[in-house]
């Protein structure tokens, strides 16, 4: 639903291994949470991708 097409068909292991298992860090700015990936992630393009489409998805 939120992802770019070529992750929709992939398993749930797959995903969970190619966009949650990276190395991150999660800091404060402004006093609000804000998780910063590697500026190098070979799925920073489609992690940045699904947050957008999951932005647009809240009422």
């Amino acid at each position: 639903l939120c992802l770019p097409k070529e992750f929709q068909n992939m398993t749930l292991n797959t995903l969970r291994n190619r966009l949650l298992l990276i190395p991150g860090e999660l800091v404060k700015i402004e006093n609000r949470p804000t998780l910063k990936l590697p500026a190098n992630s070979l799925y920073k393009d489609a992690f940045e991708y699904a947050i957008k489409r999951i932005d647009k998805l809240k009422i």
